[in-house]
């Protein structure tokens, strides 16, 4: 055990049973306070905390890790002071409001890294987790929702990298506007959401958008961050739909998903994509399905 004689104060004596229980309640709230990791190193440990470590293994509280050389311990499962529910939304509450009210704040670089890493390493139950991401998210979106499209255009850096999933001219003239259409008229985030949740969208061909790729049928779905969602539910045109789809991310194939409703631009659908492949397409799209079946050794549905 990694302990040295300076760990010890031998002016006092041993401690009784009710002292060592308010020791150990100290090394749980300690233990608490760092979101309650797996292994705790006893170098770690606050020094006058040290000199019970033998004490609490003989109890059970704790348990050593032998792959450490008992340097390194864990607080016993069934002792283990965990955060509730209003513990949380409490704490991430205050810490979204302090970082609102900065001068600085930023949505890329400080409010999503506290929704990123705020939480626990570990939690009671599935329930208090489920229950905490609930409330977290609604919060996130509250404060999305005062930052704004304001936030967006006044502090670029809020926006991210830009991503340019609808980055080609069809794109641009067929795909936004199909989007801005449906979207424009909603003013409430759940509903936004819930829009990208359940569709994906006709965004023409790969080879109109790239070279060297297969002329295969383009679907995107969006997956919209609290802040995009947002902004969308403030935008009135369809310029302003576009600046927040730059920096949008996107997921990309050839299919529909399970569940999702597909949209087409205005004047498309999947015969006029038909309609638009030439002999010569017809035949990459042939080569590039064997190519698929005989790198996965089984027969692909592709468009």
């Amino acid at each position: 055990m990694e302990m040295t004689l300076f760990d010890f104060d031998f002016t006092e004596e041993a401690k009784t049973d009710e002292e060592l229980e308010k020791s150990f309640r100290e090394l749980q709230e300690w233990h608490k306070e760092r979101k309650l990791p797996y292994n705790l190193r006893i170098k770690d440990v606050p020094i006058h905390l040290r000199m019970d470590i033998e004490r609490f293994k003989e109890k059970g509280w704790i348990v050593f890790n032998p792959h450490y050389n008992e340097s390194t311990f864990e607080i016993a499962e069934e002792k283990l002071l965990h955060y509730t529910v209003e513990e949380l939304v409490s704490e991430y509450r205050k810490n979204m409001e302090s970082l609102l009210q900065r001068e600085d704040v930023c949505w890329y670089n400080s409010i999503l890294n506290l929704r990123n890493f705020h939480g626990p390493i570990r939690y009671k139950d599935k329930e208090t987790k489920d229950e905490y991401y609930r409330q977290k998210n609604r919060i996130t979106k509250e404060a999305a929702l005062r930052l704004g499209l304001e936030h967006f255009r006044n502090v670029p850096s809020s926006r991210g990298s830009k991503m340019r999933s609808l980055d080609s001219k069809w794109q641009r003239e067929h795909v936004i506007p199909l989007i801005a259409k449906h979207v424009i008229p909603m003013t409430d985030m759940d509903e936004i959401e819930e829009f990208f949740r359940s569709h994906e969208f006709f965004c023409g061909r790969w080879d109109w958008n790239s070279k060297g790729v297969p002329p295969r049928v383009d679907i995107k779905g969006f997956t919209p961050s609290e802040f995009d969602l947002a902004c969308l539910c403030q935008a009135t045109d369809e310029k302003t739909v576009k600046e927040i789809f730059d920096y949008m991310g996107c997921s990309m194939g050839s299919g529909v998903r399970e569940g999702k409703t597909l949209l087409f631009p205005e004047g498309w659908s999947m015969e006029k994509y038909e309609e638009s492949l030439t002999d010569e397409d017809r035949e990459l799209l042939k080569a590039d399905q064997e190519r698929l079946e005989r790198l996965h050794g089984r027969k692909i549905e592709c468009f």
